[in-house]
This record gives C-alpha cells, sequence and structure tokens, in this order.
C-alpha cells in the first residue's frame, strides 16, 4: 500500500502542522518538550500513513470544532477520517446518481441482449456514480476495537 504520509521531514512537519490546533484546543499537559512532541507526531505519522492530508485535516478540523477537551489519540482521529471519506463516498454517490436515468428509470439495471438472451447489465448511471465514489478514494479501514477482540468465537 502506498502512504500518503512518508515519514520524511516535510511530512512530520506537515503532521505537527495539522496537529497545531488539536494542540491549542485542548493544551494536555504531557505534551511538552520537543522530544516528546516529536515522538507524538511520529505517533500519529504511523497511525495515519493510509489516510491523505486533506481527509486528516478535515478530521481535525471537525475534532476541533467539536469543543475538545482532551488530546485525542491516533487511532480516533483515523475513525474521524474514516468518517470523512465515507461521508464524501456517500455524498459523491447520491450526488452523481441520476433518479430519473432514462435508460433504467432508476433501477440501475437496464437490460441488453447478448446472443438474443435478455441479460441485466449495470446501467451507465451507475457506472458514473461508482466512477465519481472511486475518485473519492477507497474507504478507511480501522483496526477491531478491543471489545471486537474480547468477544467469544
Amino acid at each position: 500500500m502506498d502512504s500518503f504520509w512518508t515519514r520524511s521531514v516535510s511530512d512530520r512537519a506537515a503532521m505537527a502542522a495539522l496537529l497545531q490546533p488539536l494542540v491549542a484546543a485542548t493544551r494536555p499537559r504531557e505534551f511538552v518538550g520537543a522530544e516528546n512532541a516529536s515522538a507524538q507526531v511520529l505517533a500519529f505519522v504511523q497511525g495515519l500513513e493510509d489516510c491523505p492530508h486533506d481527509i486528516v485535516a478535515a478530521a481535525i478540523g471537525r475534532l476541533v470544532t467539536r469543543g475538545l477537551t482532551w488530546m485525542p489519540k491516533p487511532g480516533e482521529v483515523k475513525a474521524e477520517c474514516a468518517k470523512v471519506v465515507a461521508e464524501r463516498r456517500a455524498e459523491a454517490w447520491r450526488t452523481s446518481l441520476a433518479e430519473d436515468c432514462a435508460d433504467c428509470g432508476g433501477q440501475r439495471w437496464r437490460p441488453v441482449f447478448v446472443n438474443g438472451v435478455e441479460r441485466l447489465q449495470r446501467c451507465d448511471c451507475w457506472t458514473a456514480a461508482q466512477k465519481a465514489t472511486n475518485r473519492i478514494g477507497q474507504a478507511i479501514t480501522l483496526p477491531p476495537s478491543r471489545e471486537d477482540a474480547s468477544e467469544p468465537v
């Protein structure tokens, strides 16, 4: 998997810049000193390596505007990133899907004839909506929660 965060000095600086609103909003005592801050930034880079910069920025913006009183963990920010991507994908699907498609009448399938036999094929309106959704990016997968891991199999 290609990582959006290369862990280079510039990417660590970008992550530090993204984290500044969280730090300012929560002012945690443990976020003191360059060494500890550097370690926390690295933890965020590693935890959010499959999240694009703009998604991380949007997720942090949402967390800050919610009025945090705590510094979220990388997994909590990643969960917010997953929500941002899911909402953007749903919006892209909704806005690009034609409700009154002339080919399928909103059914998303249209009949085609193959060797004289009628078959169903995805309509072009569905294909266009799928492409619009994929342009947003793939959904972000989250690791199982502790509650999921403690469930008996």
